[in-house]
């Protein structure tokens, strides 16, 4: 359990773009399917083992006190903290940490859900001794801005919303913070989106997390509907492990840019990995970067009869594939739309986010398999497994985690404990990988 961890949610918005379909309650006691949107969210993070929560309330804030008392026992311990004026989201937060007794606190968004392992970010901030922003992957990000980080999740900017932004890193309205963090909130009302963070920005004190997870934000009529089926659905889904593999070189030969079946040939034990995945219920999809679309070489059409032919083919040798993502962009050699930077290409986690928006999966209790030091994702929680070969020596520092056969990681995944993968140190350790 989480017992040093306070949970802010912050309650106090009125909820104005809500205001049509509901106005009698504040917005986090929304109903979904008859239960309060916040009850949900306490739910999921009572699950985790978060027990100590502060819901920081202003508009109709007796009614957020009733829910409290109704929701309470002797396992979960909630408190309010009344705003007696609006106090914005920056200043909320500073009154809720000033009367805690705790100095280790998430805090969350009181009309966003998502789906995300959080202990993640707690563990991933401690290690790096930083305050943290969650964040999600995105590849519409007209309605929110989007947020740059570098290859140590160290925040770079952050850029306003606009027409025309395509994939990118949105604030999940996930945050953690030490008791800190109060040197950086004044007195006055303020935001923490827009006052507090650029300004941890310029001290070089804050991180963004990617974090995979289905998420939903109830702050609009048409997402609140929306949430009616999804997050019920959500909080009953058990997050499953996932064998994430690359395609050439791991699932099938590697001869260069595949894209013609005569050229299809299955890798060395890969169906008896497969076979193992599915019969411990892991999920298995494949990853692929395919830059041969980019550079012109076979277009996508030809990739997916390829595609489909290596689904058929490893079918017919009693292997399921969940599902499989690919990435046509390169930055340097890509023709026309294809010549872009890409959050899904590998070592970028964006297929990744993808699969995990799509599935419930446990970022933890996952793994990746690639033959490049180029798979070796950059998402913390996430361990990957490089196989040794002599077509791409590692370049630099050698991998932290190296295979030299595919049975020897399906030797590990069958007997491990959990069925979690152990090889070469505890692949789901209490510790994120810090790639």
């Amino acid at each position: 359990m989480l017992d040093d961890i306070e949970v802010i949610i912050l309650v106090g918005g009125k909820g104005t773009r809500l205001s049509s379909v509901i106005s009698d309650i504040p917005k986090p006691l929304a109903p979904i399917q008859q239960k309060p949107f916040l009850s949900y969210l306490i739910d999921y993070c009572y699950r985790q083992g978060f027990r100590h929560f502060c819901l920081s309330a202003g508009y109709m804030a007796d009614k957020i006190v009733h829910f409290a008392a109704a929701k309470a026992n002797t396992n979960l311990r909630i408190r309010i903290q009344r705003e007696e004026s609006p106090l914005g989201t920056g200043g909320a937060t500073r009154d809720a940490i000033q009367t805690s007794c705790f100095s280790r606190f998430l805090v969350l968004n009181g009309d966003t859900f998502f789906t995300a392992d959080n202990t993640i970010l707690i563990d991933t901030c401690n290690a790096k001794g930083s305050f943290g922003l969650g964040l999600r992957y995105t590849t519409n990000g007209t309605r929110y801005g989007s947020v740059k980080i570098d290859s140590n999740y160290s925040i770079q900017s952050f850029k306003e919303k606009k027409p025309g932004i395509s994939e990118g890193y949105i604030n999940a309205g996930i945050y953690y913070f030490t008791d800190k963090i109060i040197d950086n909130l004044p007195a006055q009302p303020c935001s923490l989106e827009e006052d507090i963070f650029p300004l941890l920005v310029e001290q070089k004190s804050l991180i963004g997390i990617p974090l995979g997870g289905q998420f939903i934000d109830i702050g609009i009529p048409e997402d609140f509907y929306r949430a009616q089926y999804n997050i019920p659905m959500w909080n009953i889904q058990k997050p499953k492990k996932c064998l994430f593999l690359d395609r050439d070189g791991i699932v099938i030969e590697d001869h260069g840019y595949v894209h013609k079946t005569e050229d299809v040939h299955l890798t060395p034990h890969i169906i008896s990995l497969i076979q193992t995945a599915n019969r411990l219920g892991w999920l298995t999809i494949i990853v692929t970067n395919q830059a041969g679309i980019g550079r012109g070489y076979f277009d996508e059409a030809t990739y997916h009869q390829c595609e489909q032919y290596i689904h058929q083919l490893l079918n017919k040798n009693g292997c399921h594939i969940t599902d499989t993502f690919m990435c046509p962009f390169h930055e340097e050699a890509g023709i026309g739309p294809y010549k872009r930077p890409s959050l899904q290409r590998k070592p970028e986690p964006g297929m990744l986010l993808q699969a995990m928006e799509k599935y419930p999966i446990s970022t933890r209790c996952s793994i990746m398999v690639g033959d490049k030091t180029s798979d070796q994702i950059r998402l913390p929680g996430l361990v990957s497994y490089i196989l040794c070969n002599r077509k791409y020596p590692f370049k630099g520092r050698t991998p932290k985690y190296v295979i030299n056969s595919l049975t020897e990681l399906q030797t590990q995944i069958g007997v491990s404990h959990d069925n979690k993968p152990t090889l070469r140190g505890d692949a789901c350790s209490s510790s994120p990988e810090l790639n």
